[in-house]
């Protein structure tokens, strides 16, 4: 069986139904496809990684794409400079640790990357990320503190904007972020659910970052 990327849905249907393929071997040649082709075609703008090598294998990759790019890498997080790369596995959902240092390492020749934001709780905090940021070569963000899925989701939506679509640089988005959404900032705001996210940047002519210890997790009513 070849190409079974360029299937139908009829055609793929009716194998199914002849057991003549599976769900699992066709997801499995699109994919195979998909990398085959990127990042050219960019098939695929959302991927799920389930260990350290696949990820940062990835991230290299993003040196042949010409067009300015912003990375957004996701899950849970965990503090001394790693993150948690995504998981779908139902046994182990909380992910495999990848180290900061080498993802900013597999992205160092990508010079179309505009910006890298971590989206996971504490993902700027400790010794480790501030070690593994001197020297990026292109601006980091992410949090001091140790926000809430809600808290990510509300923070990046209006800095993420103010990056893709309102044309700001990651360096002035940052610094408009705590005006717009308060609780994004350093500041405890009296009688908010949010405790302080921490936002961050950090760019490749600033000053090291300072090491910071997460705060407890803040646990609001949509967490």
């Amino acid at each position: 069986m070849t190409d079974l990327h360029y299937l139908s849905a009829t055609e793929a249907l009716e194998r199914f139904r002849a057991r003549e393929l599976s769900p699992v071997e066709l997801l499995e040649a699109v994919i195979a496809r998909a990398e085959e082709v990127e990042p050219t075609v960019n098939a695929l703008c959302h991927r799920f990684y389930d260990e350290e090598a696949s990820l940062l294998r990835w991230c290299r990759q993003l040196v042949y794409l010409p067009e300015p790019s912003v990375l957004v890498v996701s899950g849970p997080g965990e503090v001394r400079g790693e993150m948690r790369a995504e998981t779908r596995s139902r046994i182990d959902d909380g992910g495999t640790g990848v180290g900061l240092a080498g993802m900013i390492d597999s992205l160092r020749l990508a010079d179309g990357l505009k910006l890298l934001h971590l989206a996971s709780a504490a993902s700027l905090a400790g010794q480790e990320s501030v070690r593994a940021l001197q020297g990026a070569p292109f601006p980091v963000s992410g949090y001091t503190g140790n926000v809430d899925w809600a808290q990510c989701a509300l923070a990046e939506v209006v800095f993420l904007d103010m990056v893709l679509d309102k044309g700001l640089t990651p360096e002035r988005a940052a610094e408009q972020l705590p005006r717009l959404v308060r609780f994004a900032g350093a500041e405890s705001l009296p009688g908010s659910p949010y405790r302080p996210a921490g936002f961050a940047l950090v760019g490749p002519d600033a000053p090291p970052a300072e090491a910071t210890q997460p705060a407890p997790v803040s646990r609001s009513k949509l967490h």
